[in-house]
């Protein structure tokens, strides 16, 4: 290959002397050319996406041809399928920048059981519930973290306490179901808590809860501050791995 590159380029070279106006072709010594051909390889090499398949065409999209001579078998690419797609997630709230709304009307994926919150986050001998919701402008946490939601909106607060009634400490991991809160509102909005860099934030919450001990996690979601003035009469889900349960509430 290395011969190859010293062979096209020699004649470029020659090529360029010959119209020069008399100036004299330089010869490369053999080094040089060892240098020139190493350097170019070593490029094509570098913008190759299919290096593993050996020395092919470095383009963004090979054509129909180029996959026939590198005996590739990939189908084209249907343009009128690319934009039905594009419509389908533009339908399911995702709008042309690809941002999902803040607040989710539809219903979730998730299906509903018949469990407990443990039993749908891994952990059936956990008791878990909610101690209390409440609304903030803002949530602090100490006095090192401070989280401000976004530009007309609150937080709704929830207050989770974990339970273990057993007799043999439990080390929990929630973070590996991915949990998450859906609060129904009394107009039938939902909402969806939002994961946070919080250190008692429930859907990171990994610890070990003693015997007949309980622990404490907070979530937090955040609505139109109008939507969050009356909440004594909503409705609380938590959804992990594809289900989800109503989550037991528990007047302050």
């Amino acid at each position: 290959m290395r011969r190859k590159f010293s062979i096209l380029l020699t004649a470029l070279f020659l090529s360029i002397g010959l119209c020069s106006c008399g100036t004299p072709l330089y010869e490369m010594t053999e080094d040089e050319s060892d240098l020139i051909a190493t350097y170019c390889a070593s490029t094509v090499a570098k913008f190759n996406r299919f290096q593993d398949d050996g020395l092919v065409f470095v383009v963004n999209k090979t054509t129909a041809e180029q996959q026939e001579a590198l005996g590739r078998s990939t189908p084209a690419v249907d343009e009128t399928v690319l934009e039905e797609e594009d419509e389908v997630e533009a339908l399911d709230g995702t709008d042309a920048e690809g941002s999902e709304s803040d607040i989710p009307d539809q219903e979730t994926d998730n299906v509903e059981i018949d469990a407990s919150v443990g039993e749908i986050l891994g952990y059936p001998e956990l008791e878990v519930f909610c101690d209390t919701m409440y609304v903030v402008d803002e949530y602090q946490e100490g006095n090192y973290i401070l989280l401000t939601p976004n530009n007309g909106n609150n937080y709704l607060v929830l207050e989770v306490s974990i339970k273990n009634p057993t007799e043999t400490p439990i080390e929990c991991n929630f973070a590996e179901k991915s949990p998450s809160f859906v609060i129904e509102l009394s107009d039938g909005t939902r909402i969806e808590s939002e994961g946070t860099i919080l250190l008692d934030d429930f859907s990171t919450f990994d610890e070990k809860v003693n015997a007949h001990g309980q622990a404490y996690a907070v979530a937090l979601a955040q609505a139109p501050a109008g939507k969050l003035t009356d909440i004594s009469d909503v409705r609380v889900y938590l959804q992990a791995g594809g289900t989800s349960t109503e989550l037991p509430l528990v007047e302050p």
